[in-house]
């Protein structure tokens, strides 16, 4: 498969995706992505929550020290920028986090903002390069190839746009827009983990798959919603005096149709039920009430969520379930075209045309084409040239050939040495019974020769014995106990023959 494809280079871009959105959470708190001003609250809030304490200041210190360096940086571009586009771009005073005005507050245009883009350009060059731009997983088929191609132009419009469209002291209300646009597009890089990480896309594709289970359940609880706030607005909420000094609050929270159905969902979410219920029990009794209540929570509550719960885990099991099935599709498809080519490499290398192969002709092979080892290497298959020269040594024993393996068995044994059973033990247990097989059949030919042997004896010991007996009947008539003799030899004969055909009948069955 191709390098992109590989899990060591997914899981690259995957750990530059999470530096990427790192970055990003930090400007969005320092207020660089959008066009107010920046500054260090969000930041602030953040080290809080995560119980910075005392390094806050620390954290604050070297981010600002960062951000001294990114000016050092752009007093370098100032000039180069200046003098190729004949602009008058001030980057010192413009883009400074801390003095600049209202043109662009860009202090997010720090090196690290380039490193990454042009990370992500490489990325996407290499992934073209290896699909092509035709085809259903070339560019012009590919969903994602086209997705990263549109953030790569929108990080290259980001990071080229405030030196084009810049001049002067402000810049329009247009170019701020655009501008704050392109820098909020950065978020959406996040999506591509969905790309490198085959595990959380097939999560996302389960959940997808879900969304329809989720949509009937919430249509479940709007039907029965809709049923219990019709009969609620009508006894409660349209007879609100009852409640005297609290009417109000009971038309708040069943006076029509819409209001009961806000007031049961909030309480199906286990939200402010006491105090309906506290309220409630000053009128209805309160065994009523509390029954209504436990019984709502119990059907549109635990019983819905254990029934989503088990609806959305069959179908993400299902899901997972298609996945390891297409994953194991493409290992065989895989399997199969190395299998074809090995095939064709070993008959190339077969001088006699036999269609077996011998081990100095399977070793030339293999030391001839070491890309032979790289791709079995891809295929999982950790092995090495003396591992295969022993697994050729074991087939060729027990084929019984005289030290060469048929070529088809021999491609057969390298391809599944990593399936779901080991070669060694397959073909161990092929062989095996080939050669049963084989010690079986040279025995009935032994038993069959024996056999034909014995049967020409019988049949030339009984043509002896009829002509002596006729010979007797001729002469001095019949001898009554020779002819008993005669009779039980050739009785015993018959019966050695039958034994002997019964005994070729269970080997052959055997067979």
């Amino acid at each position: 498969p191709p390098i992109t494809q590989g899990r060591c280079f997914n899981g690259l871009v995957a750990l530059v995706l999470c530096a990427n959105a790192l970055l990003i959470g930090l400007e969005t708190d320092l207020g660089l992505l959008g066009d107010g001003t920046p500054n260090w609250m969000g930041l602030q809030a953040d080290a809080g929550i995560l119980g910075a304490g005392t390094g806050e200041q620390a954290l604050e210190g070297e981010l600002r020290e960062g951000l001294r360096a990114d000016t050092v940086l752009k007093e370098g571009l100032e000039e180069k920028v200046n003098q190729r586009f004949h602009r008058d771009v001030d980057f010192e005073g413009d883009l400074r986090l801390e003095t600049g005005t209202s043109a662009l507050k860009s202090g997010a245009y720090t090196a690290a903002e380039f490193v990454f883009v042009a990370f992500f350009t490489l990325e996407f060059l290499l992934r073209l390069c290896d699909s092509g731009c035709s085809g259903c997983s070339g560019f012009c088929g590919d969903t994602w190839s086209k997705f990263d191609f549109g953030l790569v132009v929108l990080g290259w419009a980001d990071l080229g746009f405030p030196f084009l469209l810049l001049s002067g002291d402000e810049a329009s209300s247009t170019a701020l827009l655009l501008l704050s646009v392109l820098r909020l597009s950065r978020a959406f890089r996040v999506l591509r983990l969905f790309r490198v990480l085959p595990e959380l896309r097939a999560m996302a594709r389960g959940c997808a798959s879900a969304f329809t289970t989720v949509l009937w359940v919430g249509a479940v609880l709007l039907i029965l919603n809709f049923l219990l706030a019709t009969l609620l607005t009508s006894l409660v909420g349209q007879n609100a005096h009852h409640w005297g000094d609290r009417a109000e609050e009971v038309r708040t929270w069943f006076g029509s149709i819409g209001r009961t159905m806000e007031t049961l969902f909030s309480i199906m979410t286990l939200s402010g039920w006491d105090d309906v219920a506290s309220v409630m029990t000053a009128v209805i009794p309160p065994t009523v009430v509390g029954l209504f209540i436990l019984v709502y929570i119990m059907l549109c509550f635990f019983a819905m969520l254990s029934l989503l719960t088990g609806m959305v885990h069959a179908t993400l099991a299902g899901s997972e379930k298609r996945q390891e099935i297409h994953r194991l599709n493409e290992v065989e498809d895989l399997r199969a075209s190395f299998a074809d080519a090995l095939t064709s490499l070993f008959s190339s290398t077969d001088l006699t045309k036999s269609g077996w192969l011998s081990r100095p002709e399977f070793k030339a092979a293999l030391e001839g084409h070491p890309a032979v080892l790289s791709q079995l290497l891809k295929m999982d298959v950790e092995t090495n040239t003396e591992e295969l020269l022993m697994l050729f040594d074991r087939l060729s024993h027990d084929s019984g050939s005289g030290g060469s393996v048929e070529i088809f068995s021999l491609v057969e044994a390298i391809v599944l040495t990593n399936g779901t059973a080991r070669s060694s033990e397959v073909f161990d247990v092929k062989y095996l019974v080939r050669a049963l097989r084989r010690d079986l059949g040279g025995q009935m030919d032994s038993l069959k020769r024996e056999i034909a042997s014995y049967q020409h004896q019988v049949a030339a010991d009984t043509a002896q014995l009829a002509a002596e007996v006729a010979a007797q009947r001729a002469g001095e008539g019949p001898r009554h106990g020779d002819v008993a003799e005669v009779a039980a030899a050739v009785a015993g004969l018959e019966r050695g023959l039958g034994e002997a055909r019964a005994a070729v009948a269970g080997v052959a069955g055997e067979a």
